[in-house]
């Protein structure tokens, strides 16, 4: 991988990850995050938390060219936890974003990214815990400052053994 990055030095590229179909890549997308200034778009799909843990420390610095974001289903197989993106996610800052796709997450740093986002057309926060959802105010504020938002989903993971009594 390393290699043909070095050949294609100066094209922009989309980095994909599905746990399901590929074999232990860690080396190679890291390899890849660190071409920060060409990534164009990360889907990653069924990642073990172990890999994602590992994978998000290379994802600290601002994705320039980053145009579509999704990440969805981080599996869990060694304990039930809450991943949390680190506030400096993304340098947060991501101006070229459009797409926008996160599932399963507590992402405090989230209305300062969203903020950078001038561009976000589409936004998709899906089984987000209730103890990580940020305000509805902060989100309002936050959602205002994105002309181009045409398509907005909100889904809040309620606690196991939840039962609404009305």
């Amino acid at each position: 991988m390393k290699k043909s990055l070095d050949v294609w030095s100066t094209l922009p590229f989309k980095l994909h990850y599905n746990h399901s179909r590929d074999m232990d890549v860690r080396q190679d997308i890291i390899a890849a995050l660190k071409h920060h200034n060409r990534i164009a778009e990360i889907t990653f799909d069924k990642v073990p938390s172990s890999v994602f843990e590992k994978i998000s420390a290379f994802m600290q610095e601002p994705l320039p060219f980053l145009t579509r974001l999704k990440i969805d289903g981080v599996i869990d197989f060694e304990r039930k936890i809450v991943l949390v993106f680190p506030k400096t996610f993304l340098g947060g800052s991501t101006p070229r974003l459009q797409d926008c796709s996160l599932r399963g997450f507590m992402f405090p740093a989230l209305p300062t990214l969203l903020i950078s986002a001038r561009h976000l057309n589409y936004l998709c926060l899906s089984d987000i815990p209730v103890s990580g959802f940020t305000s509805p105010e902060v989100m309002a504020n936050c959602l205002s400052t994105l002309p181009n938002l045409h398509h907005l989903t909100f889904g809040i993971q309620l606690p196991h053994g939840y039962h609404d009594s009305s």
